[in-house]
């Protein structure tokens, strides 16, 4: 387990990772140049992506599901390769 500022952290190591789990703050706003940057090609597995609003994650992830808890929206994705 690794707590850590996600975007800096993902550039500085590649994975490939099993399960990443990303909760930044409900006002975070970077998800495009996170999503379609560090970490394609990186996973392996799961990406669960913790927001107050729903995620468009971009070409290179599937969205396997997206839950509504409250005002927080848990999504799962996956890599399309």
């Amino acid at each position: 387990v690794v707590v850590a500022d996600g975007p800096n952290w993902l550039v500085a190591n590649r994975g490939p990772w099993d399960l990443v789990l990303l909760d930044p703050p409900y006002a975070f706003d970077g998800w495009p140049a996170l999503l379609g940057g560090p970490l394609v090609g990186s996973v392996a597995g799961v990406v669960v992506v913790e927001s107050d609003r729903e995620v468009d994650p971009g070409p290179s992830w599937n969205v396997g599901s997206t839950r509504r808890h409250g005002s927080t929206v848990v999504t799962l994705l996956t890599p399309t390769d």
